[in-house]
């Protein structure tokens, strides 16, 4: 966990989060069901009327990014799935085993540090 770039502790939850793939003229289309642009968005959590805990803040054209668990692409739409191990099926396509296992070791470190202090770092 960094805070500006500084280690807060020695815990550190390892794991992988799965998104469609990214498309630069869809990444801002709302309801896209694809990955998100590069950047920087802080990790918020629920406000009423929404299903998930813990959504991404900030993210141009979109809304309603959750972080929930599942185990395939189409577990998702548009959001981030979380899992132990990354599992190559097929050709192309990919898998996150034990979501929901991962997806309770974040909560607990979003929940340690709380809402605005936790960001997640886009890159491509």
């Amino acid at each position: 966990m960094l805070n500006n770039g500084q280690k807060l502790n020695n815990s550190v939850v390892k794991g992988y989060f799965m998104e469609r793939p990214y498309d630069a003229k869809l990444a801002e289309k709302s309801g896209s069901e694809r990955a998100i642009q590069p950047g920087e968005y802080n990790i918020i959590p629920k406000t009423p009327g929404k299903r998930y805990q813990w959504y991404l803040e900030g993210v141009p054209g979109r809304d309603g990014i959750a972080i929930h668990s599942g185990n395939y692409a189409e577990d998702s739409l548009g959001c981030l799935l979380t899992g132990t191990s990354l599992v190559k099926i097929g050709d192309s396509d990919y898998m996150v085993q034990n979501s929901k296992n991962k997806l309770a070791a974040l909560f607990e470190l979003f929940k340690m540090y709380g809402a605005g202090n936790i960001s997640i770092n886009f890159i491509q």
